[in-house]
């Protein structure tokens, strides 16, 4: 998925930072962006090819990105430039942000938090930042329309799976359509995302057992990922349709030319024609499966805040919580914080 290939960056930049490597998490950052850019253009101009081209069998829709700049993205480049000292860089990360939330607001819907200084501070004072990462990245299921013809009627039935990838049927009707022959068999799935509820609504930080801060949502990447989901869910309609149209209507022109063959044959060659049927049905249903492929393990929310302290050594913990419940608590040892670099806790539970 799109949003997959995006956050990879992030989270790679994340990780130069734990090595000391500010330069290579900024090409990380910056990559990110790069990625964003491409994307607006990515499936128009998939869609105007397939359309233009001599083999294009109906049309194929497209839908304009929404997504064109990533708060956390930026939030974090801000803590970088402000490392570095670059604060004419650090202001424009600043108003990046500030114009993500005001031009995105669907991705946004949310409370927006304080957002980290970009001028300089105190020298008695340190800046720390807790970036903690909660809950599970949305998941892919099937949504399958059955078509099923009998004397006179089609039959209409849909399936959807649920988050545990259990199918329950959905709808059931029936068409009485005059003329229509017996037979007749087609199968179209298509991918749904569905997201994962988090047991954690509330996370906090606390230093030397005091808490300090809580951490509120910066980002909601189910969000993000719904978003790079519509942006190619379009063209995977048009596209499996025009497809299963084509195979189905193959499959059921070569069946009746066969039943038209073994017609002569009598009763066993009309056997033989209906087991034969039954199994290219069989057959072209197998291959036509929605592509359920997806990263199982991102989280669904980035949170983010920014503490104020005195230079020094504090002891800091994460808790994770839902509602009264302490779900866990997350040990990040001693940590020692300076007026200069970067201050930076990371914490993650995908729960």
């Amino acid at each position: 998925e799109d949003y997959e290939d995006i956050y990879l960056n992030v989270f790679k930049a994340l990780n130069f930072i734990a090595l000391d490597d500010r330069e290579a998490a900024l090409v990380e950052i910056r990559r990110v962006q790069i990625k964003l850019n491409i994307l607006e253009d990515k499936y128009k101009v998939i869609a105007e090819e397939y359309n233009a081209s001599d083999g294009a069998e109906g049309e194929l829709k497209y839908r304009e990105s929404q997504f064109h700049s990533s708060v956390l993205a930026h939030y974090i480049s801000l803590l970088l430039y402000r490392a570095e000292e670059s604060w004419d860089d650090a202001r424009i990360d600043h108003e990046m942000i500030e114009e993500a939330w005001k031009t995105q607001k669907h991705l946004y819907d949310f409370p927006k938090p304080p957002l980290p200084v970009n001028i300089p501070v105190d020298d008695d004072q340190a800046l720390v930042n807790v970036i903690a990462f909660t809950g599970m990245s949305p998941l892919k299921v099937a949504d399958t329309i059955y078509l099923q013809t009998g004397p006179n009627i089609v039959y209409l039935a849909m399936t959807g799976q649920d988050d545990d990838y259990i199918t329950n049927l959905v709808g059931f009707t029936f068409l009485v359509i005059p003329g229509v022959q017996a037979g007749i068999h087609f199968k179209i799935q298509f991918p749904r995302l569905v997201s994962r509820r988090s047991e954690v609504d509330r996370v906090l930080v606390k230093m030397n057992g005091v808490e300090v801060a809580d951490i509120p949502i910066l980002e909601k990447m189910e969000n993000i990922a719904r978003e790079s989901f519509l942006l190619r869910q379009s063209l995977t309609i048009g596209k499996t349709i025009i497809r299963a149209t084509i195979k189905n209507v193959t499959k059921e022109i070569g069946k009746h030319a066969m039943n038209q063959e073994l017609s002569n044959q009598g009763a066993g060659g009309a056997v033989f024609g209906l087991l034969a049927g039954l199994a290219a049905d069989v057959a072209v249903d197998a291959t036509e499966n929605a592509d359920l492929r997806i990263s199982q393990f991102f989280p669904s929310h980035a949170r983010a805040t920014e503490i104020t302290v005195v230079p020094g050594t504090y002891h800091v913990t994460v808790e994770y919580w839902n509602g009264k419940t302490l779900v866990a608590e997350i040990d990040h040892g001693m940590q020692e914080f300076s007026t200069d670099g970067l201050n930076l806790v990371e914490s993650y539970l995908l729960q």
